[in-house]
């Protein structure tokens, strides 16, 4: 597979487990985002619905493809040799290359729209940055560490942003968004790491899943103390 990889074989179970609380725990920020965004018309929450509604989508095709080729649905292990089997395993590798790379886009763009929250850019910075993207994109199948690096820079981004603005402004809220944002930077770190150690994509994992976690019982205290006299307090 070029590199691509995602975890140990034996944790293939457990993983897609961890992943679903992830996709559901990002559903339920995507959700709130929506609500609070049709009472405040605050921009910024609909920008963060669109960032984890695709980081969803990646996370379910990402789990679509490792299923995919854990039971050989693409049927890699059946093809023989000669002329008919090179061409259709050549055939099976362009449409695993074509889903990886999809994840990988759909997982950056939705990690820059959340950048772009607390960032404003220019419409050529912005044709910039999609242009870096693709280019990450492109090489992160047979070199997934790029992937992971480029999340990386992208959350450490967001998690200096964040800590500026706290720093600045001592929003209690944006205290534990700080948090969510730092574990869901280190998790990138681990991820880039498990070429060494296949443990430390277990956890990974599991600091992601308690970043997503948090990040929801930040929003969801936004929400609950949104409706006090000092809202702004409590704004991002």
């Amino acid at each position: 597979m070029a590199g691509v990889l995602f975890g140990p074989e034996w944790f293939f179970g457990e993983g897609i487990i961890i992943d679903i609380f992830s996709v559901f725990a990002l559903a339920l920020v995507t959700f709130f985002s929506l609500k609070y965004y049709r009472v405040r018309k605050s921009r910024s929450y609909l920008y963060l619905a669109i960032s984890f509604g695709l980081l969803i989508a990646s996370l379910v095709l990402k789990n679509l493809i490792s299923t995919g080729i854990h039971y050989d649905i693409f049927g890699m292990g059946q093809f023989g040799f000669g002329m008919l089997g090179y061409y259709a395993l050549k055939s099976a590798n362009q449409l695993i290359f074509w889903a990886y790379s999809l994840y990988y886009l759909i997982a950056l763009v939705g990690l820059y729209i959340f950048y772009s929250i607390y960032q404003k850019q220019s419409p050529y910075t912005i044709a910039l940055v999609v242009y870096l993207l693709l280019i990450s994109t492109y090489f992160s199948y047979p070199y997934v560490t790029i992937f992971f690096l480029s999340s990386f820079m992208i959350l450490l981004l967001i998690t200096v942003q964040c800590t500026q603005r706290y720093i600045s402004k001592k929003y209690p809220a944006t205290r534990l968004l700080v948090v969510s944002l730092g574990l869901l930077t280190l998790s990138q770190v681990c991820f880039m790491l498990m070429g060494i150690d296949a443990a430390f994509y277990i956890v990974a994992e599991f600091v992601q899943l308690a970043g997503y976690t948090l990040l929801l019982i930040t929003l969801i205290a936004v929400l609950i103390h949104g409706r006090k006299k000092d809202e702004n307090r409590y704004y991002w």
